[in-house]
C-alpha cells in the first residue's frame, strides 16, 4: 500500500488576552481605524483606511494614535489587517505567535 503524505501548514495565530480574532467575516470601510503589523519592523500599529481598491485597502499611518505617523501610505490586503482599533485593545496586549 502507498502511504499518503500530508503537508502541515504553519498558521499565524493572533491572540488577544481575552479572545482570538477571526477577521474573515468583518468588512472594513473607508475611514475605519484598524490594527496592522507593520512590514518594516514588525510592530503592531493603528492605521486609517483611505480607500478600497478592488480587494485591497490603501492605508495611512498619519493618525494621532500611530507611533509611526510619518510612514508612507501603502496598499495592503485584508489578510494583513488584525482587527478594528477601539482604543481599548492596547498594542501591548497583542501576542503574535508563529
Amino acid at each position: 500500500m502507498y502511504k499518503k503524505s500530508y503537508q502541515v501548514k504553519k498558521i499565524k495565530i493572533i491572540k488577544f488576552k481575552d479572545y482570538i480574532n477571526e477577521s474573515k467575516v468583518v468588512k472594513y470601510k473607508k475611514d475605519d481605524i484598524v490594527l496592522i503589523e507593520y512590514w518594516y519592523n514588525g510592530m503592531v500599529t493603528p492605521v486609517r483606511i483611505l480607500e478600497l481598491i478592488g480587494t485591497k485597502y490603501k492605508i495611512s499611518h498619519n493618525i494621532e494614535e500611530s507611533d509611526i505617523f510619518n510612514a508612507p501610505d501603502e496598499i495592503i490586503f485584508k489578510k494583513d489587517i488584525i482587527t478594528f482599533y477601539t482604543g481599548k485593545n492596547k498594542v501591548d496586549d497583542i501576542i503574535i505567535e508563529e
